[in-house]
């Protein structure tokens, strides 16, 4: 078998396609497995980039505003419909915590409370709605240790207006519902009317 003689310049390499290949990005393997820099951020805005780029292909105006601009207040507007959301649910749940807070250990029980140290304590700090609370729950023990009602765990704060049926009263169990059950917030003036409505009913000078 006769070889056919291989030009003895086909074996030298040619550096200058060498050097365009090099520099080409199309053959940067490399590159693929340098995931330290990779940002997740950054793939998806390349990726809602290049889908806008598709379905604005050729718009580059809508009326006499140029489309970048379109796009950027439609970014700005998004942006901040996501922080009024977010900060709307952190005043949410600010305002459970703050809940949580003034009604930990708050069970309605009228024995083994020190009423008056209770009240102080809550109105040092300017939690009316504890105040409200504890008014109303210091005014049922009243009337309990005056036979005036017959104080029982079980019982709802309207079947005691049944039992004692002054105006005052009924004014008292009123807020204390709307207040400790219904989410209603209290203030001074409401623990302020409280205490008047507490001190006519366990006198007896609130009959309707």
């Amino acid at each position: 078998m006769l070889l056919t003689a291989i030009p003895s310049n086909s074996l030298r390499p040619d550096t200058a396609l060498i050097h365009a290949l090099q520099q080409s990005g199309d053959y940067d393997y490399q590159k693929e497995l340098m995931e330290g820099h990779f940002s997740i951020w950054q793939w998806l805005w390349e990726h809602v980039s290049r889908y806008l780029e598709r379905i604005l292909r050729g718009v580059k105006y809508i009326g006499d505003v140029p489309m970048w601009v379109w796009v950027l207040l439609a970014v700005v507007v998004l942006a901040v419909i996501v922080g009024v959301f977010i900060l709307r649910k952190r005043g949410l749940f600010y305002r459970n915590r703050r809940m949580e807070e003034e009604t930990a250990d708050d069970e309605d029980n009228i024995y083994g409370v020190d009423f008056d140290k209770e009240l102080a304590k809550a109105a040092a700090k300017r939690n009316w709605r504890g105040v409200v609370r504890l008014r109303y729950l210091q005014t049922l023990k009243a009337l309990a240790d005056a036979n005036r009602i017959d104080w029982r765990p079980s019982k709802t704060p309207t079947q005691y207006t049944r039992e004692v049926t002054t105006a005052p009263f009924r004014e008292m169990t009123r807020l204390f519902l709307r207040v400790r059950y219904g989410g209603f917030a209290a203030d001074e003036a409401m623990a302020q009317q409280m205490l008047q409505w507490q001190q006519q009913v366990v006198t007896e000078g609130g009959e309707a």
